[in-house]
């Protein structure tokens, strides 16, 4: 599954999943360096205990290029509806 690095709180990373899985905590030094909040991992619980990290640039770069897509949709609309009013 895919999950976002939302925060980190006294050296424990909290991995937000796309799924609708309960949030992964993790110690920091199980994170790949460099790290960032924001990045996606690719996540992978092998056992109660175990946990496989991996991050995908690709699918955060992909992310960022969708949302941004996104915005610039509403502010084209929000823009439109404005100069209607006026």
């Amino acid at each position: 599954m895919y999950a976002v690095l939302e925060e980190i709180n006294d050296n424990i990373a909290r991995f937000v999943p796309d799924s609708k899985d309960e949030a992964v905590y993790l110690s920091i030094e199980k994170i790949p360096e460099p790290y960032e909040i924001g990045d996606v991992f690719f996540v992978e619980k092998r056992t109660e205990s175990s946990v496989y990290l991996k991050k995908v640039d690709k699918e955060k770069k992909r992310r960022l290029q969708s949302n941004y897509i996104k915005r610039q949709k509403l502010l084209d609309r929000s823009n439109k509806n404005k100069s209607e009013k006026y």
